[in-house]
């Protein structure tokens, strides 16, 4: 569960959205136990996924909106779209440039929750 602000790691930017997209479907969780978070209890769970999905989507918008700009070095890239997410600059390492591939491989779906696409 991705938390803004926090290094957002994944392979697959869809499969990320659909995952929490079919946790918020389930009705009755009580507590959420995610690796980059406090547990978060009750409604609060499904704000958290909320949140989740929308920086998902702003992740992507980003790494759209940088790679746009221009360079196709992919640190680069990675420094730019971390610079634009106000990540802190140790966030930019392998593992965010491995987050924004991952987004590249659907950049030319401009929204990723699940049935809608460009």
């Amino acid at each position: 569960m991705p938390v803004k602000g926090d290094l957002p790691v994944y392979d697959d930017a869809r499969q990320s959205v659909r995952s929490i997209t079919k946790l918020k479907a389930i009705r009755g969780i009580r507590l959420l136990l995610s690796s980059w978070d406090k547990p978060r209890e009750g409604e609060a769970v499904y704000r958290q996924m909320d949140r989740a999905l929308e920086y998902l989507l702003e992740i992507h918008k980003t790494v759209l909106t940088e790679a746009k700009e221009g360079s196709c070095d992919l640190m680069e890239l990675t420094r730019k779209t971390a610079l634009a997410l106000g990540l802190p600059p140790e966030a930019v390492n392998p593992l965010l440039a491995r987050t924004i591939a991952a987004t590249l491989l659907v950049k030319d779906i401009t929204d990723l929750r699940p049935g809608l696409s460009a």
